[in-house]
């Protein structure tokens, strides 16, 4: 029981109780916030006091995963009439038409090793975005030119004060009109645009935002399409976690290390750390509320799309900060997602937008599976998307692993595969793979 204020004794203090015919319980009481107590350390001593839970049994291997993967490509994301995908559908209910998405592009190539055939390719897609695609059918510029233009808008959006406001329906019932996932998504979304171009506008824009986000303590407010402003959400920490990583990497700035593990601590309550059925361990309950104010409470009910962004976050923190075994909880999240495929059926290979517990059954929307595919080359130690090299004076994009040594970038392709990097930002080198390519950075250089 959890009563604040006390309506159950109807005082104004605040009640913590537990109820039960035998109770084993350890309880730590720590300073309070006028202390300068904060909930994270208490979160991260009940986790390692207990220690992280075991992965999950993964439900096929690696080849099966992409297979399986591929066919909600071939299946019930494909659009016939257009040739394109859907983000997700509600089988029997197609009232739009499927678009072009890079994202489902990207993880299409990074499975069979060829892009589809698309006229024209949509940002976006999935959850955890891939823009491979633009770069191995030739169109990097509308992808840069896509980029510049959000970020410009992002920049635009932004108060002086470096923060993002809310005045939409799900304001009511929050104390301001802001909150840490409505300033997280585009600071995060700015990095990447300074983590692939170099954009100093970006960068700077984001830092300041990421100032203005410490003074949150809870993550919140990522998703005000269907949630209140003011409902705790684990898509804010995921949001959290991969700006203030990227913002590490661009800087050097171990402070930015630091609110990146906070984040990635306020993100645990949300990812269940036992089990008493078949499919459950490292699943991820979305927000800790209701939707519209109203059912479908989702307390205790997984909607592990939610979870595949934090865990591409946590994955992102794990090779600079060992606090926790971040990969362990990443791979836990993505083993649990893929459990919760569709293995079979007109739905196979699509994640269903909620996964009930106790009768461990799959409701939808089924979602195309691109975070389970990004998730799943990254925690096997693949690229995933684009890679990025520099070395103080370039800096490149490549839709292979790419290394920067003496003022040439180093790529390792495929031979015979056409692409393209994007140098310093703004240049744009066509490439037909050797196999190992080495490409000049300096303009009119000549190389192979």
């Amino acid at each position: 029981v959890y009563a604040v204020p006390d309506f159950l004794d109807g005082t104004l203090s605040h009640r913590m109780a537990l109820k039960g015919k035998s109770i084993q319980a350890v309880i730590r009481i720590g300073d309070g916030w006028a202390a300068g107590g904060r909930l994270e350390p208490l979160i991260l001593w009940a986790v390692q006091r207990r220690g992280l839970p075991p992965l999950p049994a993964t439900p096929r291997s690696f080849d099966e995963q992409m297979q399986l993967s591929l066919a909600a490509y071939r299946g019930m994301v494909f659009d016939p009439e257009t040739g394109g995908y859907y983000h997700a559908v509600v089988p029997g209910r197609r009232e739009i038409r499927g678009g072009y998405f890079a994202d489902h592009a990207s993880a299409i190539w990074r499975i069979t090793g060829q892009a589809p055939e698309l006229p024209q390719l949509q940002f976006g897609g999935a959850h955890v975005a891939n823009p491979a695609s633009y770069f191995v059918t030739g169109r990097a510029a509308d992808w840069l030119r896509t980029m510049n233009g959000m970020a410009d808008g992002l920049i635009q959006a932004q108060q002086p004060d470096g923060s993002y406001r809310y005045g939409g329906t799900y304001r009511r019932g929050h104390f301001e009109d802001t909150a840490s996932g409505i300033c997280s998504r585009p600071a995060y979304q700015l990095l990447e645009h300074a983590y692939h171009t170099g954009s100093q506008a970006s960068l700077a824009a984001s830092l300041k935002t990421l100032e203005f986000m410490k003074r949150f303590r809870t993550p919140r407010g990522a998703q005000t399409w269907e949630c209140p402003l003011h409902t705790p959400d684990i898509l804010a920490s995921g949001q959290a976690v991969w700006a203030y990583v990227r913002a590490f990497q661009l800087t050097g700035d171990r402070g930015h290390l630091a609110e990146a593990r906070r984040w990635a601590i306020t993100g645990l309550p949300f990812v269940y750390q036992w089990s008493n059925q078949p499919i459950m361990m490292y699943a991820t309950t979305p927000v800790l509320g209701a939707t519209h104010w109203k059912a479908p409470n989702w307390i205790g009910l997984p909607v592990q799309w939610c979870g595949t962004v934090y865990a591409y976050g946590l994955l992102l923190l794990a090779p600079y900060d060992d606090t926790l075994d971040w990969k362990q909880v990443a791979e836990g999240i993505l083993i649990c997602a893929e459990q919760m495929q569709y293995p079979d059926g007109p739905s196979i290979g699509c994640l269903p937008d909620v996964f009930e517990l106790e009768s461990q059954s799959r409701r939808p929307a089924d979602i195309n599976p691109g975070a389970l595919v990004s998730l799943r080359l990254l925690v096997a130690g693949k690229l995933d998307s684009l890679a990025v090299a520099a070395d103080g004076r370039h800096r490149v994009v490549a839709p292979f692993p790419v290394t920067v040594r003496d003022g040439t970038a180093h790529v390792d392709a495929r031979p015979g595969v056409k692409y393209q990097v994007l140098i310093d930002g703004t240049r744009i080198v066509d490439v037909t793979s050797q196999g190992q390519d080495a490409i000049p950075l300096d303009a009119g250089a000549s190389g192979r």
